[in-house]
């Protein structure tokens, strides 16, 4: 007989892609016992784990499905421990952002449906006393609670040379909800899934109503996300990353705030996502959106499986004080804690499954660049083992959790307690930011921000990170210009093919327009000099068009070589490139950028665009001498830096 699955199980399995695969994993930093010989123990140590081949309830089942849908989990009688094992050199354990590379490509990759859906990655080097489990299994298994709770059972007090077992192997672990309740009649559940199809119902209408503004004070409508850079159509390619903050701090903050724990981690992270999208030129006119998983069950349940809902909450907008930041989060997370209160678990999980599903559907359909996300960023807390903990007789250091991402995009960052810490654990796509390790550092910052604010009011969310540089490669434009994709704008050789061509226009253009001594655009070699900055915006590897910022002084830059290409016109292109160069001005800290264009009416939309974005004219600059053909425009950024939001 197979063991079932909740519908909710089921829904973790329907999701699963090779672009978003639907596991959840953790990092486990360990320290080898006294006298352990380095390398040797850990291929030791995994050649004794791999005799327990047998292993139990749901580490030894597959799933059996008709047509795709998953039906329940079959035993299978024994494991492919090569598969669920495995064994890796690196160069550096202690590394950590080669540690967290590393395990970004283990993360990315599927697991096999064919086996049971589950794997322990060992990782160690040649020289360290230090080595690293990464371990993962499929979310169709069980949420946080039931991860931590195996966690705590596969971990001991003290270290074991005798009688251990590893977790896979483990009896009783498996625990599901029809287990625990007798099950309802015919006449029982009709009447519940009538209830919870009202409570969904009353659900969705105060959506609707606070849509429509007539019932503001509730949670937030779903796909109400800001578009970034991390939303999106999900895709194959993760950065990982970890940070850790005193959980005896977050406890200390709380007291003094009057907010809960989940309230201050909210604020810090809200900060921390903000900072890394400003410094790729994205500010946002109103408040990014968390989800938050909550854990279902009833006091004293002890149930395995998936038992939660995921709720959005509206995060803070327009206050540059941390501490203000902090109060606006207090006040949109009770909104939603009321709005779970007053409805049933089952409504809540419904709710979920209805809305996940739906996102599911447009990353399915490719429209995940078309409409706005759910929420920007997954938050979850889970608590863990206030004491240490081993693995055998190795003593467990940290443990970061790292989970997958919602369809539609954004960064999931998870943090359990343990022995004192709060490990945490961030992933997202790497499609367009590289490395989450600045996000990492970001935390912490605000974290000691939002300390400093409760008694300080000057403290400014724009102090943080203050002395890192803007990242040159950007994604800066919030608009799908092409094919529902973010173009890209980043720094570029003129070497490409296209990108020449587009120059031997622009340069036609002018010679046509203008008589020979009022031509002032720079040809290949004048672009190629070691004062200019070339870039170009791509979506998909298309060239859409180019911008150049000439440096004239340390504290004055000249626009070059604007350009969009001609089946790219009309969509944005030269507004993402305009912006993404006084963004960079900033960032070098020019008091001013100036340009000079055309008088004639060919010029008249450029000299528009230059004037919606701040520019006034001006009198000739730098070699520029008076010319009824060219007009000079400049703009001051002394006042021009925009606020935190």
């Amino acid at each position: 007989m197979g063991i079932s699955l909740s519908l909710l199980d089921k829904s973790f399995w329907l999701a699963d892609s090779a672009s978003n695969p639907k596991h959840v994993a953790c990092l486990q930093k360990l320290e080898m016992p006294a006298l352990a010989e380095g390398s040797e123990y850990v291929k030791q140590l995994v050649d004794d784990v791999r005799t327990f081949a047998t292993g139990t309830p749901p580490f030894n089942c597959t799933v059996r499905t008709f047509l795709g849908y998953p039906l329940d989990l079959q035993p299978v009688k024994s494991l492919n421990m090569n598969y669920h094992v495995q064994l890796h050199r690196v160069a550096d354990v202690d590394d950590d952002g080669a540690l967290n590379a590393f395990v970004a490509t283990l993360h990315e990759t599927r697991l096999d449906h064919a086996k049971p859906l589950w794997q322990y990655h060992f990782i160690f080097d040649d020289q360290s006393a230090r080595f690293a489990i990464y371990a993962r299994v499929h979310h169709m298994y069980g949420d946080g609670a039931t991860l931590v709770k195996w966690f705590q059972c596969g971990y001991s007090s003290n270290p074991k040379n005798c009688g251990f077992v590893p977790l896979w192997a483990l009896t009783h672990l498996w625990n599901p909800v029809h287990r625990q309740k007798r099950q309802p009649g015919f006449c029982q559940r009709l009447w519940g899934n009538i209830k919870v199809g009202t409570q969904l119902l009353i659900i969705l209408i105060r959506l609707l109503l606070k849509i429509f503004r007539i019932f503001p004070n509730y949670m937030p409508a779903p796909f109400s996300g800001s578009q970034t850079l991390l939303t999106g159509q999900v895709q194959k390619g993760r950065t990982v990353a970890t940070a850790d903050i005193d959980v005896n701090r977050i406890s200390r903050l709380s007291r003094l705030t009057g907010a809960s724990a989940n309230e201050v981690l909210l604020c810090v992270f809200d900060i921390g996502v903000h900072r890394l999208l400003h410094q790729y030129g994205q500010v946002f006119e109103k408040a990014l959106i968390s989800n938050m998983p909550i854990n279902l069950r009833e006091a004293g349940e002890q149930t395995t499986g998936n038992r939660i809902a995921i709720v959005p909450v509206q995060l803070a907008h327009g206050e540059q004080n941390p501490y203000l930041r902090l109060q606006q989060i207090k006040v949109n997370h009770r909104i939603v804690k009321q709005a779970v209160q007053d409805a049933s678990a089952e409504a809540f999980s419904a709710y979920t499954i209805l809305i996940q599903a739906s996102a599911l559907v447009g990353e399915l359909l490719r429209l995940s660049n078309w409409i706005k996300p759910i929420a920007n960023m997954l938050v979850s807390n889970i608590p863990g083992p206030s004491d240490t903990r081993y693995f055998k007789d190795s003593k467990l250091l940290s443990c970061y959790p790292i989970s997958t991402i919602t369809p539609g995009g954004g960064v999931n960052i998870t943090l359990m307690t343990y022995a004192g810490k709060a490990n945490i654990g961030m992933v997202c796509c790497n499609k367009y930011v590289k490395s989450l390790q600045p996000l990492a550092d970001h935390f912490t910052e605000a974290f000691a921000a939002l300390e400093k604010a409760v008694d300080n009011a000057e403290v400014n969310v724009k102090d943080i990170s203050k002395n890192v540089p803007d990242f040159t490669p950007a994604v800066v434009n919030k608009k799908r210009p092409v094919s529902g994709c973010y173009m890209e704008i980043a720094i570029e050789l003129l070497e490409s093919q296209d990108v020449i061509q587009l120059l031997e226009e622009h340069l036609d253009d002018m010679r046509k327009t203008s008589p020979p001594e009022s031509v002032h655009a720079l040809d290949i070699v004048g672009l190629q000099h070691a004062s200019v900055t070339f870039w170009t915006a791509r979506a998909e590897g298309r060239l859409l068009g180019c911008i150049a910022l000439k440096e004239l002084t340390p504290a004055h830059g000249e626009i070059k070589s604007m350009r969009t290409a001609i089946t790219a016109r009309k969509r944005g292109v030269a507004s993402a490139l305009l912006q993404h160069v006084i963004h960079t001005a900033k960032a070098r800290g020019y008091a001013t950028i100036s340009l000079e264009t055309g008088s004639m009416d060919f010029f008249a939309p450029a000299r528009a665009l230059y004037t919606r974005y701040g520019f006034t004219y001006c009198s000739p600059f730098g070699n520029y001498r008076e010319d009824p053909n060219s007009r000079f425009m400049t703009l001051s950024l002394q006042d021009q830096q925009k606020d935190f939001a």
